[in-house]
């Protein structure tokens, strides 16, 4: 059957259906090869950032795995934001994964039609046989039939494609097409966004060179605007973030746009100034249009990867201001501890001692209404500004962190007093995080009291002013004496972490004499809160114990 007596109705059906299988074999390629990659991926990514070059292969390995550097870009995000990993060491990994983007597109240039009917008949017997209910095999099965689908709708697409490159007219219209090629290249980073996959659309675009739909010229705009508009899907998807998780981000939205502009300028060169580029080198190769499209798909990821390696300051500074660093992401960094002190267990079990004693020093902020200390102002003032929500959130992060370091010292001195200080330490942590969740608790309370209508109000509030400030005393005498661990101090903690049962049953004793002039809400706030006091005040002595014994070696 000639060209000109195919339907137009069938090979725009060819075309759709071909469309419509491709994008099923994206989806299920991506969501198979995630569930297989994403685990594993990060704790390769731990062990793997130590060094930059292997840093860059496990990048293009998981651009080869996802198939999606967005979707690598918002995993290291994850683990940026849970404190596992910071911005420069998870650069490489991100820029470079662009680079494994480009195994799609290379592929789609091969002519595998014979092995994709043979996959699809495996894929099918193997489903048949159940193998899509093995949790096992089900994500490799499912990412090989995504492969399957996604190259048997390119094949549709080749069909449907090569008939209505020749028909009458069509030449035409694609001669008037390159006088808009700004449009041309508008509408792929559209698309690109919507889909949110560079290669999709660049394979898509070397699909219809190869079918003489577009040439080589323009095969290259739609791939040049496919590869800015995956920057600008990333900087859309992280307008949500703030500080290091949105500095990844930016740090691949600049490596796609200036690799898309460095496109541009090469193809303008060539055009205009008759400069040797990418057309010419293709030809000199012996590549058809549709490699050349995939070989310049793979040119753009290459510089874009390497101007960010090459350049990773510049980059990483740009990102910082486009994006500067949050108060709780400052404070959830630990600001003693780190992996090389693990080399001597003294040294390490010094720095731990540090890191607590911030810890405990931060629990008094807490506290909304109190007045700060002066050795928070000198030493933590990003402490002051953030509020006792953000810096609690920040606390268990860097406890979790602190616990993990003591975790592997555990791991690897055998010696008897270092093992019983170390306990000491574990037990002081625990204590931290309790007295923490406490003073919160606490904080609530009294907050809810300044909110009640009540007969005794002025002097419940007075009552509450002195709850606030006898807390935030006793805490920061506790972070003195864990700072410094010296007897003064710590006799100091002794004489006012006494209990104060008797105290505050004296005060609930007197308030429900007076029941019926305080009422309902107002008692139940006063008694909560008096509970609390007690309860911080127990916790300090039990922290004041492994204080105590601590060596005083300084």
């Amino acid at each position: 059957m000639s060209p000109e007596t195919v339907p137009l109705s069938q090979i725009f059906a060819s075309l759709f259906a071909g469309l419509g299988l491709f994008f099923i074999g994206v989806k299920l390629i991506g969501s198979h090869l995630k569930q297989i990659s994403g685990p594993r991926m990060r704790r390769l990514v731990e062990a793997a950032v130590r060094s930059r070059a292997r840093s860059s292969l496990l990048g293009t390995l998981a651009g080869v795995m996802t198939q999606s550097s967005n979707a690598v870009t918002f995993i290291l995000s994850s683990m940026i934001s849970a404190g596992l990993l910071d911005v420069r060491r998870a650069m490489p990994v991100v820029v470079w994964s662009s680079v494994g983007t480009s195994a799609l597109v290379l592929l789609a240039t091969a002519d595998i039609q014979l092995a994709v009917l043979y996959l699809l008949g495996l894929i099918g017997t193997a489903y048949f046989f159940d193998i899509d209910k093995s949790s096992r095999y089900r994500d490799v099965a499912g990412a090989a039939l995504g492969a399957a689908l996604l190259f048997l709708g390119l094949e549709l697409i080749h069909q449907g494609a090569r008939p209505a490159g020749e028909l009458e007219g069509f030449r035409d219209y694609l001669q008037a097409l390159s006088e808009f090629e700004v449009l041309l290249l508008l509408a792929s980073a559209a698309v690109t966004v919507v889909l949110q996959s560079s290669s999709t659309v660049s394979v898509i675009a070397v699909t219809m060179a190869s079918a003489g739909l577009l040439d080589p010229e323009q095969a290259f705009v739609v791939i040049t605007g496919a590869n800015a508009g995956s920057g600008l899907s990333v900087f859309l998807m992280s307008a949500g973030q703030q500080g290091s998780t949105r500095q990844l981000a930016l740090v691949q939205v600049q490596a796609k746009l200036l690799s898309s502009l460095i496109g541009l300028l090469v193809l303008f060169a060539e055009r205009e100034l008759g400069v040797p580029g990418i057309t010419a080198v293709g030809r000199g190769a012996g590549l058809g249009t549709p490699a050349q499209g995939a070989f310049y798909f793979l040119a753009l990821q290459v510089t874009g990867a390497a101007l960010a390696t090459l350049f990773d300051t510049a980059f990483l500074t740009i990102a910082q201001r486009l994006a500067p660093e949050a108060i709780h992401e400052t404070l959830a960094r630990p600001r003693y501890i780190s992996g090389q002190a693990l080399e001597e267990s003294s040294t390490a079990m010094e720095l731990v001692e540090l890191e607590q004693a911030r810890l405990l020093g931060h629990v008094a902020c807490y506290l909304s209404q109190a007045e700060p200390s002066g050795r928070l102002l000198a030493e933590e003032p990003a402490a002051l500004r953030a509020t006792p929500s953000e810096l609690a959130d920040a606390d268990a992060r860097v406890a979790a962190q602190v616990a993990a370091f003591m975790g592997e010292l555990a791991g690897r001195y055998n010696d008897r007093q270092a093992a019983a200080r170390l306990l000491r330490l574990q037990e002081r942590l625990r204590g931290t995080q309790e007295l923490g969740q406490t003073v919160r608790e606490l904080d609530a309370w009294l907050l809810r009291i300044d909110g009640i209508d009540d007969a005794n109000r002025e002097h419940c509030v007075g009552l509450k002013s002195r709850i606030t400030e006898s807390c935030h005393f006793l805490l920061g005498v506790l972070h003195d004496a864990a700072f410094s661990r010296q007897e003064d101090d710590i006799a100091i903690l002794d004489l006012l972490a006494y209990d104060r049962s008797e105290v505050m049953d004296s005060l609930r004793k007197g308030w429900l004499q007076q029941a019926s002039s305080t009422g309902q809400p107002m008692l139940e706030a006063l008694f909560a809160a008096t509970s609390l006091v007690e309860r911080v005040a127990w916790i300090v002595r039990r922290l004041r114990q492994t204080l105590e014994a601590a060596p005083q070696n300084r």
